[in-house]
């Protein structure tokens, strides 16, 4: 049984305790029990957030495993709510909206090249985003996240091209060849730039 205890109540950097046990009950390393107790023994906790870890640079910003928006929200007296970042695109996208999540793939993606210190435009960046939340979520770069787009060639031409030929026949997909990958199937002209346009030059009547 616990006789006494004690504990630092201005940090909570300690905690003292005498335990009295019987003569006769065989001897306890209490270093151990102590220790296995500290982690599985819930002193608070904020749900789905597993860890925090403090910045080295004395920052007053907290980093943390998980994620909760609600439950800093409910701390806006000393958080700034304005502030918070997550890289759970999900998460944002459920809580601010698909803009919210839009943004966060930009400099998601881009925190990946500047480790590498490669420069990428942020047009891009932006392009990349927006084909991902195009239907207001966000899909993923591959052949499931292609999967909604209407052109069976621009499919064919990314992955897997026999499953998606073989579901476009069974579909009787119509392809209209307005996608940029369509035309480089059938070796045409893209629609954009110069391509956008024809330009016919005026012919003498003579070599008509």
């Amino acid at each position: 049984m616990i006789r006494a205890y004690d504990f630092d109540d201005e940090h909570g950097e300690w905690c003292e305790f005498e335990i009295e046990l019987l003569g006769d009950i065989q001897k306890l390393l209490m270093v151990n029990i102590v220790e296995e107790l500290c982690r599985v023994t819930v002193v608070r906790e904020i749900k789905n957030i597993g860890r925090c870890v403090k910045p080295q640079d004395g920052s007053k910003m907290l980093t943390t495993e998980g994620v909760n928006f609600k439950a800093m929200w409910e701390q806006d007296d000393f958080i700034d709510v304005n502030g918070i970042r997550s890289n759970d695109i999900s998460a944002v996208l459920q809580t601010y909206g698909v803009e919210a999540a839009r943004n966060t793939i930009v400099n998601e993606v881009n925190n990946v090249f500047s480790t590498y210190a490669i420069s990428v435009s942020t047009r891009h960046l932006d392009l990349i985003a927006d084909m991902m939340t195009r239907e207001g979520t966000y899909l993923a770069f591959n052949r499931q996240g292609i999967d909604s787009a209407t052109s069976a060639f621009k499919k064919m031409s990314y992955e897997t091209t026999c499953n998606f030929l073989t579901k476009a026949v069974l579909d009787g997909d119509r392809e209209d060849l307005t996608s940029p990958s369509a035309r480089i199937v059938l070796g045409k002209l893209n629609g954009v730039g110069t391509g956008a346009f024809d330009v016919m030059a005026k012919m003498d009547k003579r070599h008509a």
